[in-house]
């Protein structure tokens, strides 16, 4: 869903080249999905409540022609928690004229005090807004990290438009990847407190932003269907963990037949060759190699995050202090058909 949900037709290669088109990809590529796994009932609720007409336009970015700023509602759920939890957490259900005098004796003042401090130049420190050290930390990031070469021929980044059609670009935050960053020279410091992003391309624009030499006239064609982009198969950048991992929804390829064996036999290979390498590894232990840690952190990411997932979910099942794991929480969703084990209480009844 993050990929309908990014999907915009200033963004191509990653998707149809406009909104209808999107709408229609999305629409398919969903009852596809909960069809080839037989999830009807999760197609019904994911139709009446995110896809149908009436529904799609509140959330898909497609649905607007310009990308919005901001990405998420925290902003909103920060204001109605401000309200709740500094002014009303004596009254569970105020009456409506006392809520109006605590809204515009004492929560609009505090909101006029902090934007006559933004606005105003002051000689003391000016705050700045919290999202920028989120955008230093992943720009500083995105530098440093590796570039898989030859690179992918579906990723054109395009510096003068400011966009590329990698995957990880589309579900960024900040609209930024390590393609165009890293095509980019480095940035001072002064660009992280006015840089400023825009709703039309390019995203960023600043007198800091200089084109190496070698791509200071890029005008890379960019495509525009979904084939060109990065559909299913290819690989996306995980801007939180570092490194590439591969789209586990490979729906064209037929890696589902197991090519020819059972599932048993299948899974009984991985399993048979999950256990020698680690076998091999423990060996690896005595050597003290920095190298090979560094690779198998780098080439093993996405095994070593869905591993970490399966275990949390375990762990989380079995424990009686913790939370339960919900369906669609993002740092188990890869683990969501991993069963858990029984534990050692649950075998001996």
């Amino acid at each position: 869903m993050e990929r309908h949900y990014c999907a915009h037709p200033f963004i191509p290669g990653y998707s149809p080249p406009d909104a209808k088109s999107i709408k229609k990809w999305a629409v398919q590529r969903m009852y596809d999905f909960c069809s080839k796994h037989e999830l009807p009932e999760v197609w019904v609720y994911l139709w009446e409540n995110w896809y149908r007409k009436g529904r799609w336009e509140l959330w898909a970015r497609s649905a607007h022609k310009v990308i919005p700023v901001l990405k998420t509602t925290m902003i909103l759920e920060a204001h109605w928690r401000r309200i709740k939890h500094d002014f009303l957490h004596h009254f569970h259900m105020p009456r409506c004229d006392l809520l109006v005098w605590i809204l515009v004796t004492k929560l609009a003042p505090t909101y006029y005090r902090k934007l006559d401090r933004l606005l105003k130049e002051q000689a003391r420190y000016r705050e700045l807004s919290s999202w920028r050290k989120g955008f230093k930390k992943t720009w500083r990031k995105l530098e440093k990290t590796l570039i898989t070469l030859p690179l992918n021929d579906a990723y054109r980044p395009n510096v003068e438009r400011w966009i590329c059609t990698c995957p990880a670009f589309a579900i960024s935050r900040f609209l930024i990847c390590k393609h165009l960053i890293q095509r980019m020279h480095i940035v001072s410091a002064v660009f992280f407190l006015e840089a400023d992003r825009f709703r039309e391309p390019p995203f960023w624009r600043h007198k800091d932003l200089k084109p190496l030499e070698e791509y200071g006239t890029d005008s890379t064609e960019i495509g525009v269907g979904p084939d060109e982009g990065c559909d299913d198969g290819c690989d996306i950048e995980d801007e939180d963990e570092g490194g590439d991992e591969e789209d586990e929804e490979d729906e064209d390829n037929g890696t589902h037949q197991h090519n020819g064996h059972t599932f048993e036999e299948a899974l009984m290979s991985n399993v048979e060759l999950i256990l020698n390498f680690a076998g091999g590894l423990k060996h690896q232990a005595q050597f003290r190699d920095q190298r090979l840690l560094d690779a198998l952190e780098r080439e093993g990411a996405g095994f070593l995050r869905f591993a970490k997932a399966c275990v949390e979910k375990e762990r989380r099942m079995n424990s009686t202090r913790t939370p339960t794991v919900s369906t669609w929480e993002k740092s188990t969703s890869s683990a969501m058909f991993y069963r858990t084990r029984p534990t050692a209480a649950d075998e001996n009844t």
